[in-house]
């Protein structure tokens, strides 16, 4: 089973560990920039080296394979990952962390994909981002508590994966470093803490990277915690190490429980 989480930090996987004991094991890894979800969650996909189309404006960023035309959307990674392990005879069930919490039946497939959005949609919401905090301490507890059911199921190896990390500071501290002078003509997209630029731009006041899916596509990025505008408490898509060092958890079960398939 793959529990796939939005917007988890390493120091917080590392408490979800801490209370699943010697089962579990953490392991850092880079994420895919930018650090934000339709990116970052591209990259968990079993791609197999396929190449991925970009195309981005103003407003959108559209990601792509031969046989998927909106990886962007959750919808359009839930059907890629179907069809390849369909293709492969296996079978996958998706299902959300909080059904199973509830105490959700683990159906039967092979393999059990589940999501949780709630702390990237508490951080992105006006009216809910200052009880975010709040939300992280208790996510420990629930994400080892999804971990251990599955494991009761029968399942005997589960991995906690997410797509980026994230910023939690006082916007007023970042918009006192000031903001990158970047001219619109010079970049395709703009997003808080990352640009897509423009053939030929120059940006000094940036840092290029290639985009890793294209790297013929360069990335702008303010350095240390600036943004691109009026900056916010909840920030990600920059190259922070609290947004681009994640975790991939992994906790195999202390005692096999055999699963019945249908």
């Amino acid at each position: 089973a793959v529990v796939i989480m939005d917007a988890l930090r390493l120091d917080i996987a590392q408490r979800s560990v801490e209370r699943l004991g010697q089962t579990a094991e953490l392991h850092a890894v880079a994420a895919t920039l930018p650090t934000t979800t339709p990116f970052g969650m591209t990259a968990l996909l079993p791609i197999s080296g396929a190449p991925i189309g970009v195309g981005a404006s103003s407003s959108t960023v559209q990601l792509f394979t031969d046989d998927t035309d909106s990886l962007e959307e959750r919808e359009g990674r839930k059907t890629h990952l179907r069809l390849l392990l369909e293709s492969r005879g296996d079978s996958v069930a998706f299902m959300e962390v909080e059904d199973l919490l509830q105490g959700g039946v683990v159906p039967a497939d092979r393999f059990i994909v589940a999501f949780t959005y709630a702390l990237d949609d508490r951080g992105h919401s006006k009216a809910n981002t200052a009880s975010l905090p709040e939300e992280a301490i208790k996510l420990p507890a629930r994400l080892a508590l999804a971990v251990e059911r599955l494991q009761a199921s029968g399942v005997a190896r589960v991995d906690l994966v997410t797509d980026h990390g994230f910023l939690w500071l006082n916007p007023d501290d970042a918009d006192a470093l000031g903001t990158p002078t970047v001219p619109q003509v010079q970049v395709t997209k703009r997003a808080p803490r990352y640009a897509i630029l423009a053939d030929g731009s120059a940006a000094p006041e940036l840092m290029h990277l290639p985009l890793p899916f294209d790297p013929s596509v360069q990335l702008g990025f303010p350095r240390g915690i600036r943004t691109l505008g009026k900056a916010a408490w909840y920030a990600h898509g920059g190259v922070s190490l609290q947004e681009a060092v994640i975790p991939h958890v992994v906790s195999r079960a202390a005692a096999e429980v055999r699963r019945v398939r249908a």
